[in-house]
């Protein structure tokens, strides 16, 4: 069985830069249509639109709606590269309209980017990832006494191994096109039959050969007591887990949760020895209200943790949306947490509407800016206003995400392809290892 990294949290359960993020009330202000401070000057700004469906064809036609801090409206069209630009005043927001034949109806993917800049050359939309399956890479590795099973890493997620008596263990490794490595640090944990861990092998370096073959001689070594301890663990978390992956976040994990939350929590988990281990923290409030913090550290890390309320970005509850001020509501709840700047804020609604005819259109709108913030959806023009969500439409499902980055300097540098940020720093496969998540129910587009 193939495994994935997003999985972790719920199946074991059934700084950057820093900068006042808000009061600890629980709301924050609307997002600023403009940097505070910053000189009202123009420049250029430029957009290349995606087919939201993910073939990674440029979105001709689509309609680009620019507002300038002081209300004025600049509306465009793509060309066939998709492209489109508009010369308008600094902190204009942008948004974008790809509709798309439906089911029983359109779909209508909006974008909106807020705090633009003059050179700003932003993509909305992203290829989806290739997973094309290249082949299979088979590796054969020696028994253990007394597995039942082992789990082995791929680069592409990792996989369990029946033991069979009599028999070497062997299994074939999916290589896809999005996740195929030249070379790969190959982890091989035997476990017993409740899945505690017996032993492991680690061959770093092993270079990869799609349909190829490769025998791990072993032997197999002892295993590594990971120590983990938070510090200022506030009440309001009811769940804390850390989970310790091989070699990295998509591979062989063994995890701790903690039976009772104190203001110093303790964790311990044993797993495979490694050059190279990755370890998640994943703070809960509710089911649906999570932090995840997640590092690379040294294979031989035994001693890890650190004070929880220096790394918490603040909690997302669900999203609300106000008809009438055309308001996407964010509450948040700053107890326990940092004040850290976030890099790239996303949040967003998913609505329908049924016409006399029984036509239902569905509505995605998806927003990005810097700050956690509520939001007020942009003006649009007369013939496009019929968008905006109304009264009678069926609200559906919400969301928000935040996220926090070691390398990247700020939101100037992801709001230039904010649909790819969201997904390579708050998926499966992260772009930066060391990177904080704060979410609820992640909203994805259509």
């Amino acid at each position: 069985m193939l495994c994935s990294t997003s999985r972790v949290w719920f199946a074991l359960l059934c700084c950057a830069a820093c900068g006042k993020v808000g009061s600890s009330s629980g709301q924050l202000p609307d997002a600023a249509a403009g940097g505070a401070g910053d000189e009202q000057t123009r420049g250029t700004v430029h957009v290349t639109v995606l087919d939201p469906a993910g073939t990674g064809n440029p979105a001709s036609n689509a309609d680009v709606v620019f507002v300038d801090p002081g209300g004025a409206v600049h509306r465009v069209k793509t060309d066939l590269a998709g492209k489109a630009s508009a010369e308008v005043a600094i902190g204009a927001s942008l948004t974008t309209v790809v509709m798309t034949a439906g089911g029983n109806g359109p779909q209508y993917q909006l974008y909106t980017v807020l705090d633009t800049r003059p050179d700003d050359d932003i993509t909305l939309g992203m290829k989806s990832a290739d997973t094309t399956t290249l082949g299979t890479f088979s590796i054969s590795f020696p028994a253990l006494a007394n597995a039942a099973f082992y789990s082995v890493s791929s680069p592409c997620g990792s996989l369990s191994v029946q033991a069979t008596a009599g028999a070497a263990p062997s299994a074939g490794l999916p290589m896809l096109a999005e996740c195929k490595q030249d070379t790969m640090e190959l982890v091989i944990v035997a476990r017993d039959g409740n899945g505690a861990p017996l032993g492991s092998i680690d061959v770093p370096d092993v270079k990869v050969k799609i349909n190829g073959t490769f025998a791990v001689s072993g032997p197999y070594q002892g295993l590594v007591s990971l120590n983990a301890s938070y510090a200022n663990v506030n009440p309001v978390i009811t769940k804390l887990q850390v989970a310790r992956f091989l070699p990295d976040e998509n591979g062989v994990v063994d995890a701790a949760l903690a039976s009772s939350i104190n203001p110093t929590t303790v964790l311990g988990v044993t797993g495979g020895a490694a050059a190279k281990a990755h370890i998640l923290t994943t703070a809960g409030k509710s089911l649906t209200t999570t932090q995840l913090i997640h590092q690379d550290v040294p294979g031989n890390t035994v001693t890890y943790g650190f004070d929880l309320s220096t790394k918490l970005l603040p909690w997302l509850a669900l999203p609300t949306y106000d008809v009438d001020a055309h308001k996407i509501i964010v509450p948040i709840d700053t107890t326990g947490t940092s004040h850290d700047a976030t890099d790239l804020f996303q949040t967003g609604i998913r609505y329908s509407r049924t016409d006399a005819n029984n036509t239902t259109a569905a509505f995605a709108w998806t927003v990005y800016g810097a700050s956690i913030a509520d939001v007020t959806l942009p003006a649009l023009p007369d013939d496009l206003a019929a968008l905006l969500p109304i009264g009678s439409d069926s609200l559906g499902t919400s969301g928000a995400v935040a996220f926090d980055a070691a390398s990247v300097p700020g939101y100037d540098t992801v709001r230039q392809a904010p649909t790819a940020a969201i997904f390579n720093y708050t998926g499966g496969r992260l772009a930066d290892p060391n990177v904080r998540i704060t979410r609820n129910v992640i909203f994805r587009p259509l």
